[in-house]
């Protein structure tokens, strides 16, 4: 495919029709949106992508979920199912996007593993938009972490961002306290 399949691609199964749910293992992607539609859906327009044009994020989900299916016992790997909203959702109907993302929690509880595209300066702005980590007060819990801590928190500056997210934080939540059976 080349890039993140989008909902009018017609690439996705319901999961009621998952050929067999008990070799099937669902990934549910839990990212940040590279390029929101700031004007949201007027009926005629749609220009959001969760992806960058040079489709960075897509190789960093392939690449992970390359890493998943080698853990996977041999029966499971060619029973690989993964869930991204830009995909499952759709994308241009009101009414049915409110309703896939209404129903999250639930996408959620039926996969079977998280993945979070995330790498180095991936969520970070423009050089006058960054704003280090250690800018930030420091909770009381890192004032007392030894500096040569203190410091190696800094290469997390980028996840600062994603991790503001409401949803995502709450994908991570939830798929941290839920089951995980193969």
């Amino acid at each position: 495919h080349g890039q993140i399949p989008s909902c009018t691609d017609n690439v996705t199964i319901p999961f009621e029709k998952l050929p067999d749910r008990g070799k099937a293992f669902i990934v549910f992607v839990s990212h940040r949106w590279f390029r929101p539609d700031p004007f949201g859906y007027d009926g005629n327009f749609f220009s959001g992508h969760p992806d960058m044009p040079d489709h960075s994020k897509y190789r960093l989900v392939i690449h992970g979920l390359k890493w998943i299916r080698s853990q996977l016992p041999p029966e499971m790997r060619s029973h690989l199912y993964v869930w991204i909203d830009f995909t499952c959702i759709n994308q241009h109907d009101q009414e049915k996007k409110l309703a896939g993302v209404r129903s999250l929690p639930a996408y959620v509880e039926r996969s079977d593993a998280l993945l979070t595209p995330v790498c180095d300066n991936m969520y970070v702005g423009k050089d006058e938009m960054r704003t280090p980590f250690l800018e930030e007060p420091l909770p009381q819990f890192v004032q007392k972490m030894p500096e040569e801590d203190r410091n190696c928190l800094e290469k997390y500056a980028h996840m600062r961002d994603i991790l503001s997210r409401g949803w995502i934080r709450l994908e991570a939540f939830l798929g941290s306290n839920l089951t995980l059976a193969l």
